[in-house]
């Protein structure tokens, strides 16, 4: 292996998937950071993303602003064919793999990368997702997935690791629950069992507000549409347009519950 582009989030286990790639494997590594709306990722925060991927032994970190192609390619047609996973589950994460993966692969010839690597499980769907799709759009590009080569299966292996490295910086915890995040939506693998019989605990609801703490009166809002399209939204005297219609209305809808 000579030089991959690794999909990264800042979280842990792909803050570890660069690491890996560079001191274990030898491999000189770019770091591709997409954003797509996700609460709370501003000019700061992206500066702490590309600070520490370059701790962890990156060469490149390339931030990607894919915010309006989100909305207008992916998002928006979504919404005017009302695709939904088996007729109910809407489309968030799922959507945004694609527009990831086109841009990885297309940045990989501009830094002359021949792996792409990503630390999803291989037993979950973000896994065949990177996998399919990256053979779908290059027959010389190879994919690499560290869960299938290291040694980093229990919370105890991550320790031991990050404490022989020295990656004081890197927050390790028990079991957590992993979240995924865009202007879309927000996706949670829970950690441990969940019984469908029990309501969903409150540590899930970041954008919403429980019912007792939303505002007494209605909100109206005016919402114009275009063959199938949203293109603009009115609310109280101002009009909102592609992904500041999309943020504005994740505000409204949290804030009413």
């Amino acid at each position: 292996m000579n030089r991959a582009i690794v999909a990264y989030s800042g979280g842990l286990y792909s803050s570890l998937v660069i690491h890996w790639l560079r001191y274990s494997r030898g491999a000189e590594v770019v770091a591709f950071v997409a954003k797509l709306g996700q609460p709370g990722m501003d000019a700061s925060t992206i500066e702490e993303i590309r600070e520490k991927a370059m701790k962890l032994g990156a060469d490149q970190v390339i931030i990607a602003d894919l915010v309006d192609e989100f909305v207008n390619h992916y998002i928006f047609p979504t919404l005017r064919t009302n695709a939904r996973y088996e007729g109910k589950y809407f489309f968030s994460q799922a959507l945004s793999r694609p527009l990831i993966v086109k841009e990885m692969v297309k940045n990989s010839l501009d830094y002359d990368c021949d792996w792409i690597a990503h630390g999803a499980f291989p037993q979950g769907n973000d896994y065949l997702r990177f996998e399919t799709l990256v053979a779908s759009l290059s027959v010389d590009l190879q994919v690499f997935n560290p869960w299938r080569k290291w040694n980093l299966h229990t919370l105890q292996d991550i320790q031991r690791y990050v404490k022989r490295h020295h990656l004081h910086f890197l927050k390790v915890e028990p079991e957590t629950d992993r979240v995924d995040e865009n202007l879309w939506g927000r996706t949670i693998k829970p950690k441990g069992f969940l019984p469908p019989s029990q309501p969903v605990p409150e540590r899930f609801f970041k954008w919403t507000r429980p019912l007792k703490e939303t505002p007494d009166k209605p909100e109206t809002v005016e919402i114009e549409f275009h063959k199938g399209i949203p293109r603009c939204l009115r609310w109280k005297g101002v009009t909102f347009q592609g992904k500041e219609m999309i943020f504005q209305l994740n505000t409204l809808g949290g804030t009413h519950g």
